[in-house]
């Protein structure tokens, strides 16, 4: 993903879709509500010097993100600031 911009657009088509009312059985549809955290990493940088991963820090952010948009009713919460 080349910037936060898109991963907001593809985040945004992934709610889109998940959220869409469906076909029951007979006259009946199924509505379902998703929240969506989505952490964005903007620069090259890999593992730290001590090796550990960096995917946890990034893990940690988007779990953030997901109960920011969890509090707001759901939607979606795209985190793009480094850290």
């Amino acid at each position: 993903v080349p910037d936060a911009g898109a991963a907001q657009r593809i985040a945004g088509r992934i709610h889109r879709d998940i959220t869409r009312p469906m076909k029951a059985t007979g006259d009946g549809s199924i509505e379902v509500g998703a929240s969506l955290g989505v952490a964005f990493k903007t620069s090259a940088r890999t593992a730290p010097g001590n090796g550990a991963s960096p995917a946890g820090p990034l893990l940690g952010r988007a779990t953030v993100a997901l109960r920011r948009a969890q509090r707001s009713g759901g939607g979606i919460y795209v985190d793009d600031e480094e850290s």
